[in-house]
């Protein structure tokens, strides 16, 4: 450990311990100047209230005496007055008890004029002052005897509002005096770096001596102690550069060194082969507890000096001869004492003309470093425990709140599509939005949790930019019409271009930058800008989001980015929201490979930048796009959809959302009755939510598959609550063919049952018989020789799974999935696209044995498709 560190360690506890005093101190004393100022400014009008009650005393009437402690407790702001007798019996209370009751069981002697004390009142911390209320003396002025004590006066003032600022002013003291260790600390830092910085160039020099430059000379700049060292270094190493070191002139060489040897915070020890003692420093002999004279007398004495020290003696014993018989070899090993002590021990030769004529044994105290590694384990233990719960609430809290919210905006979608009145149209559009704008929060959250652990990844799938670039826009656009805004684009990107990414990720960038331009806009522009460079791998995409809202302090710019932040708090208040959209777009942005900056100006605007890489698609590659959220059009003839859900509402949801879609639609509770429907009937899609009390999905779905024999027949999408990546993945390992997050629009539903429906997109396979094949007989031939290539490619890509050869694995699906999209075998496509996703060796084997079964469904279904 460096000198400037062990400074700093043992300076801040000390430190610590005298900010704490101080604070106790001066918060204390504080205290107590505040509560003495109040008593001094209230006790002279105190004992003037209680000479004027005494005349009043006799009558102990309540009405005679309540009006002058009503007046008391208002002019002195007390919480409340009181008069007792002098039996603790309460004559007249402002507030808090009744008349009659005793107050105080032994009443106050006589004593002092007065006196206080601190209680609580009602909750209320209050000072206390007591003045005894006397029987006044008549005209015997001159007489200093007190008269009789009738009984007491209490008036009780509120000290909470001084303790508070009392408390304040002992903590700027206790900031001033943190404030100045630091400053202090920094100082002594600065001096002992300057102090150090001679005995590093004298450690640079031992270094290059070491390897053999022996014309190394240490600047010689002080006549202090380390001006003399350096000095007698450089001696050594003038006498080294002008000779051959033998054993003797080593020896000598030693005796200059040790000065140097002196310097090391471990204990060293330089022997020679007789076991004789060349060398040695001070630390070697505090570790071991040893004198010189007794050093002197070679290995065998300090031997017998120190084996009882060690918690093995005859272990100790036994390596240590064991070590001496190694001369050539170097060592390291670790050795407890029975103090708790621990010392890594290290063996060096030392060797002369090729031979070892003498060994350097390194002891270095590892106790403070394991303990220190000790309680990073336990912390590091603690902080995943800690992340494992937090992941379980997150996960807990996404499901508890999906579940209520797909029936929210299940149901709103279902109004807006229904004959309304215009105020119920508007009745429903503030549903329906402030139920997006929860989702959205449980989104962010989710979003940053799944950053937070390091579980966020990207896809690098072919993507259309200015597709996706306009269809963010698009968005956008809706929300800044509300608002009057004008949305422009200024996109210098070709139509063609396709791109290798991930665009869900950069979609959610788009939306986050354009919904807080729209969001802090309330006048004039929000702009989109976009343009390509070329780079040396690729296409850089520049992209900059501008607008003339309400701007950014530059204060706040540097804290933009973090979580739970915005840069004025009265925003969230005039506009909502985390404070999370920007710290996940950097963090996305990031993931990407990219970097994101923001430049603004207060009541001007603000333009946010980002820049992130990409490559581009090869010729010929098919792009996925962007999903839309745009729904397949209804089919009355598509097969009926089976909805296994176990809450009613959402059951009863599905179905009107199904039957709204045009498909046909059953629906069972629980898994069991989902076991029993299956085997009634056949059904061209299920619909499964996952968690249901008896039979749940995942066990419901494993049940279908062993049925099935491994040959797939009917889909089965998830549909639940959970929208983790894990949560999907536990979908897809149980058998699960896709995977839907609640909640759903009628266009979610839409996309997911158009993908499952049937192997095939119609138009799209009709499209390829008509280019490809005039007959029958033609179109056979072709699908057969597309079902022999993609099984070969599907085995290629199996053996080069199992080989660890990811890369050609991905070549052969990446091709397959470009002829089955040509084709119209929608599933298949589907299938290639969740394998090259695809992360785990389960998955993979799951995927590519659907993807086996759904080749045999094309093979059957092409002459009723061609028909």
């Amino acid at each position: 450990m460096r000198l400037r560190s062990k400074a700093t360690l043992a300076f801040l506890p000390l430190a610590a311990a005298f900010i704490v005093v101080v604070t106790v101190a001066s918060r204390r004393g504080i205290e107590g100047i505040v509560l003495e100022e109040a008593v001094s400014r209230v006790r002279p009008q105190a004992v003037e209230l209680a000479a004027r009650l005494a005349p009043h005393f006799a009558a102990r009437s309540e009405r005679s005496l309540l009006p002058p402690l009503q007046a008391a407790q208002s002019q002195t702001g007390a919480e409340f007055a009181a008069v007792l007798d002098a039996a603790g019996r309460v004559l007249a209370h402002t507030n808090v008890l009744e008349v009659g009751k005793i107050a105080d069981a032994s009443p106050r002697a006589d004593g002092p004029q007065s006196d206080s004390q601190r209680v609580s009142v009602r909750g209320v911390e209050c000072l206390v002052l007591y003045v005894p209320i006397r029987e006044p003396l008549g005209d015997l002025l001159l007489d200093s005897r007190p008269g009789r004590r009738l009984g007491e006066l209490r008036i009780g003032l509120p000290i909470a509002h001084s303790l508070n600022s009392a408390r304040r002013i002992a903590d700027v003291v206790a900031a001033l005096v943190a404030l100045f260790c630091v400053l202090s600390l920094a100082a002594a830092l600065g001096v002992l770096q300057w102090l150090l910085g001679p005995v590093r160039q004298m450690s640079d020099a031992t270094v290059r001596v070491a390897s053999g430059d022996y014309e190394v000379l240490v600047p010689v700049d002080t006549n202090d102690e380390v001006g003399e060292l350096a000095a007698s270094f450089n001696r050594m190493s003038a006498t080294l550069a002008r000779t051959t070191v033998s054993r003797d002139q080593l020896a000598r060489a030693l005796g200059i060194a040790s000065a140097t040897i002196e310097a090391s915070s471990d204990g060293i020890l330089v022997y020679d082969l007789e076991g004789s003692a060349l060398t040695h420093n001070r630390r070697f002999l505090e570790m071991w507890d040893l004198t010189p004279e007794l050093v002197a007398q070679g290995r065998a004495a300090m031997m017998a000096h120190v084996v009882d020290r060690a918690a093995d003696p005859q272990a100790f014993r036994e390596r240590a001869d064991e070590l001496s018989q190694l001369l050539d070899q170097e060592h390291v090993d670790e050795i407890r004492l029975k103090s708790g002590r621990v010392f890594e021990r290290t063996v060096r030769p030392l060797l002369l003309n090729g031979a070892v004529f003498a060994r350097v044994l390194r002891f270095r105290d590892m106790t403070a470093i394991n303990e220190s590694a000790q309680v990073l384990e336990r912390a590091r233990d603690a902080a995943v425990q800690a992340a494992r719960i937090k992941s379980e609430f997150l996960a807990n809290m996404s499901h508890e709140l999906r579940t209520p919210l797909n029936a929210v905006v299940g149901s709103a979608e279902l109004l807006r599509h229904s004959e309304l009145s215009p105020d119920q149209r508007e009745r429903v559009e503030v549903v329906s939005k402030s139920a997006g704008a929860l989702l959205d929060l449980v989104n962010g959250v989710l979003d940053f949790s799944k950053i937070e652990a390091g579980r966020m990844t990207a896809e690098r799938i072919p993507f259309r930019l200015r597709e996706l670039l306009e269809n963010a826009a698009t968005i956008a656009r809706s929300r800044a019409a509300e608002k009057d805004l004008e949305l422009a684009c200024d996109l210098v990107v070709d139509a063609g271009e396709v791109l290798l990414g991930d665009p869900l990720r950069l979609r959610q960038i788009l939306l986050n930058l354009l919904d807080n331009a729209v969001k802090f806009t309330e006048t004039g522009h929000v702009r989109l800008g976009a343009k390509l460079a070329e780079v040396e791998k690729g296409v850089l995409l520049e992209i900059a989001v501008e607008d003339s809202g309400i701007g950014i302090d530059p204060e706040a710019l540097p804290r933009l980015f973090t979580a739970f932040t915005q840069a004025d708090s009265s925003t969230t208040r005039r506009y909502g929201g985390t404070g999370l959209g920007l710290t996940i777009s950097k963090s996305l942005v990031e993931l990407l490979g990219g970097s994101i900056g923001a430049e603004s100006a207060l009541g001007v605007g603000s333009t946010f930048r980002l820049r992130i890489p990409f490559e581009r698609a090869g010729p010929g590659t098919v792009p996925g796009g962007v999903p839309s959220r745009a729904g397949a059009a209804a089919r009355r003839d598509r097969q009926r959809v089976l909805v296994v859900e176990d809450n009613a509402i959402n059951r009863n949801l599905l179905l009107m959302q199904i039957e709204k879609l045009g498909r046909p639609v059953a629906a069972v509770s629980d898994g069991a009755a989902f076991l029993e429907a299956l085997g009634r009937e056949d059904y061209g899609m299920v619909l499964m939510d996952c968690q249901m009390p008896g039979l749940d999905g995942y066990e419901a779905t494993r049940r279908v598959r062993e049925r099935e024999g491994g040959k797939r027949r009917v889909p089965i999408a998830a549909f639940t609550a959970h929208a983790g990546e894990a949560d999907r993945a536990m979908c897809l390992a149980a058998g699960m063919d896709d995977y839907l997050a609640k909640p759903a629009t009628l266009e979610d539903l839409a996309v997911i049952l158009d993908r499952w429906d049937r192997p095939f997109d119609e138009v799209a396979f009709r499209a390829y018989a008509g280019l490809a094949a005039p007959d029958p007989a033609a179109l056979r031939a072709l699908v057969d020789g597309f079902v022999l290539d993609a099984s070969a490619r599907l085995d290629r890509a199996r053996a080069a799974y199992a080989s660890g050869d990811r890369a050609s694995a991905d070549a052969e699906v990446h091709a397959l999935k470009g002829a089955a999209a040509s084709l119209g075998a929608r599933g298949l496509r589907e299938l290639c696209r969740r394998l090259e996703a695809s992360a785990s060796g389960t998955e993979t084997g799951l995927l590519l044995s659907q993807a086996d079964v759904e080749l045999d469904r094309i093979r059957r279904a092409v002459p009723s498709m061609h028909a």
